[in-house]
């Protein structure tokens, strides 16, 4: 994943740049979002997959579906992702688009796993920690996954905090086979 994302990078910064200049982030992101949804087709994937295919074809269909609904550069870079042969990094590229848009408003996206589902006050008092830690507005989801059997694993951005039982357990296995 580290490396889709070292590569998906500098596409995300350069449209994320764009969207700046234009005054049009949310349009941005709904436009990531769109081909997000197009390039994980399970039918358009085989296309991207597949040497045979010219990706003048591949971009043609594509704009065919979204020319009216994106502006010209967001149309660009549709083309230049099709000529470096990116389009199967869309979903990297829009996730750090939303994270550098995120950034730039001050607010951090944080994904919480519970084994049990989280109360009113837990949830309240776990955001504002969060937001004294960040110094920023906490975009909070939470999920239950019962299989971490206690505890939490939160997810910021490139920060993980495994405080489950079943990250407890992975650790002393580890320790005791060394």
């Amino acid at each position: 994943m580290q490396e889709k994302n070292t590569i998906a990078r500098p596409y995300a910064i350069a449209a994320f740049k764009q969207a700046q200049l234009e005054k049009s982030q949310d349009e941005w992101s709904t436009a990531l979002g769109v081909l997000e949804q197009i390039v994980s087709e399970p039918k358009l994937k085989a296309f991207l997959d597949n040497p045979q295919v010219e990706k003048e074809d591949l971009t043609g269909l594509i704009l065919d579906v979204v020319k009216d609904n994106f502006s010209t550069t967001q149309q660009n870079l549709l083309k230049v992702l099709a000529d470096n042969k990116r389009l199967a990094y869309v979903p990297q590229i829009k996730k750090i688009f939303m994270e550098l848009k995120a950034n730039e408003a001050k607010q951090v996206a944080v994904e919480v796993k519970s084994a049990y589902e989280l109360d009113d006050i837990t949830k309240f008092e776990l955001e504002q920690f969060l937001h004294a830690e960040f110094e920023r507005e906490i975009d909070m989801t939470v999920e239950v996954e019962p299989a971490l059997i206690g505890g939490v694993i939160i997810k910021a951005g490139d920060l993980v905090i495994d405080s489950s039982m079943r990250g407890r357990l992975n650790q002393l296995a580890t320790k005791m086979s060394i």
